[in-house]
């Protein structure tokens, strides 16, 4: 296996095992992190370094950003609230940001959120 592979090995030991330490270490060794890892990763985060959470929270945000190339202002704002609320564990953010992922196309990401 490729240093790359056991990396990747480990960030997904870590997102299932629920330890952020862990995940971040091993995202930092790979070369790319899609968005739905990054979304487990940024979830991980809130429930085990919450204090990281507002920074992942917008790198994340970056991320989807650069990737979908249809966002506009206004998505950009809901989505934003959409993660902030996630950040204080709030269900109907939750579930309102699984339906806004998958009306734009991003069924893996929003079933990460789910």
């Amino acid at each position: 296996m490729t240093s790359q592979g056991h990396a990747y090995s480990r960030f997904t030991r870590a997102l299932k095992g629920g330890n952020a330490h862990i995940a971040l270490a091993a995202a930092a060794e790979l070369r790319h992190v899609s968005l739905a890892d990054a979304l487990s990763l940024l979830l991980l985060i809130r429930d085990d370094r919450p204090v990281l959470y507002d920074k992942a929270a917008v790198r994340w945000f970056a991320k989807y950003a650069a990737d979908d190339r249809y966002l506009l202002l206004r998505d950009a704002r809901e989505l934003i609230d959409l993660l902030d609320g996630i950040g204080r564990h709030d269900r109907v953010a939750v579930v309102r940001l699984e339906r806004w992922l998958r009306a734009r196309g991003y069924d893996d990401e929003a079933g990460r959120v789910a």
